[in-house]
């Protein structure tokens, strides 16, 4: 039986690798720049962050909720966030 990551309907780990969250969930230039070009406040900035990089990863929006907190932690530290 295929693993969960591999269906049809991709869903998070649980708990995902410090190697998948840094190599699927850093932000690049150019993501930077448009999560701040669109945005009013930093609070925005990084839901919008969080959202553009879970629809990367699973190509579908997902509720805000159901993102492990492991993602939020990282996009927040490499927005350089509190």
């Amino acid at each position: 039986m295929a693993s969960i990551e591999r269906t049809a309907y991709p869903q998070f780990k649980r708990n995902p690798a410090v190697r998948e969250l840094v190599t699927a969930f850093t932000l690049s230039d150019n993501e930077l720049v448009f999560v701040t070009k669109h945005v009013k406040s930093p609070a925005n900035g990084l839901t919008l962050a969080i959202m553009l990089k879970a629809f990367q990863r699973l190509g579908y929006f997902i509720p805000f909720d159901e993102i492990p907190s492991a993602v939020v932690r990282h996009v927040r530290s490499t927005m350089k966030l509190r």
